[in-house]
């Protein structure tokens, strides 16, 4: 597929000074790799033959556009849009994902906004779609479950579990609720609600993680089954207007946006507006920032971040590249 420019400029590197301290400077490498616009989140891939991200993209800022999957090689940096079969949506721009290893298969969840001008019934909704994931396409498999649209308001980002159960967050309906998806009930419910624009989700065994834009705080809870969450508690704050969270293979958890939401504001109105920035990770009980001097000539207000072999792998709203950041300073473990 082409971009708007050839094949020997889809990457284009450049090299900036990372500054912990004056006695510890560093220079890190950083990488533009050239994808469609918006990769607002990002999926591990271990399933094909060379580890992989799929990236979730839509132009946010032309919506006649159409979003889209792509695959980014994780060894070579090549990137190849999937193919997208048995699907008959008129109208495609995919948000949050999550990928699921079921056995010998792997699948792909996906929250896709259909607009109104491209919609079949003429109105804007939200579905969850599933697919199942091979190495060049992803064949659509099905919807998970039917909601109302007051439930679904306007669903940010999900995590999907083996078992078919599914959390996702719903910043824009009134209650500003974390949603459940049942696979006995094959129906959606709130699981917990009254946040300050919930945001990123994440589960690590029994623990329910989510990431609130504005307030700038992750909060905790127990899940001790059927969508049931107990024992709220804050597990952490100062985080700005963080976005979506990753999990390392060694547990750190990483996340990053803009400093503030009114940073984001910002830049979400003026797009020439260069937001002050961060990308954090989340060490146990250590909370440590990475690479704030170099997100400002680099990225504005990236939505996710992934650590791959001491890279950090960004992505943005609006943004037509992932910035690869590598500094082994930071020693993933």
């Amino acid at each position: 597929m082409k971009f708007g420019m050839s094949r020997r400029f889809q990457a284009l590197v450049i090299f900036c000074c990372f500054v912990a301290t004056p006695a510890t400077a560093q220079y890190s490498r950083v990488e533009l790799i050239h994808v469609a616009p918006g990769c607002e989140d990002i999926g591990f891939d271990d399933s094909s033959t060379s580890p992989r991200l799929i990236l979730s993209c839509d132009d946010r800022r032309n919506p006649s556009s159409q979003g889209g999957f792509y695959s980014l090689d994780l060894l070579s940096h090549d990137v190849q849009p999937l193919k997208i079969v048995g699907l008959k949506s008129p109208s495609l721009h995919p948000h949050g994902i999550s990928l699921v290893r079921q056995g010998e298969e792997s699948y792909l969840y996906a929250i896709n906004h259909q607009r109104k001008n491209q919609s079949r019934s003429g109105k804007n909704f939200t579905e969850v779609l599933v697919f199942k994931i091979s190495s060049e396409d992803l064949r659509y498999v099905g919807e998970v479950g039917k909601a109302s649209k007051k439930l679904f308001a306007n669903p940010n980002d999900l995590f999907a579990s083996p078992s078919g159960e599914i959390f996702m967050s719903n910043p824009s309906s009134v209650a500003r609720s974390i949603l459940y998806y049942s696979p006995l009930k094959r129906e959606w419910s709130v699981a917990a609600r009254g946040y300050l624009y919930p945001n990123g989700v994440h589960l690590r065994g029994r623990e329910l993680l989510v990431n609130t834009s504005v307030g700038g705080k992750q909060f905790a809870y127990t899940h001790v089954g059927k969508g049931r969450l107990v024992n709220r508690r804050l597990n952490a704050r100062n985080l700005g207007a963080a976005d979506n969270i990753t999990e390392n293979e060694n547990g750190d958890l990483y996340f990053s946006g803009a400093k503030s939401f009114v940073e984001f504001l910002r830049y979400f109105l003026a797009p020439a507006y260069q937001p002050a920035s961060h990308v954090l990770r989340l060490r146990g009980n250590s909370l440590e920032e990475l690479a704030s001097p170099l997100l400002r000539n680099v990225i504005q207000a990236p939505s996710v971040v992934f650590e791959y072999h001491d890279r950090l792998y960004l992505g943005q709203v609006f943004e037509d590249f992932i910035a690869v950041i590598n500094n082994p300073e930071w020693k993933s473990r």
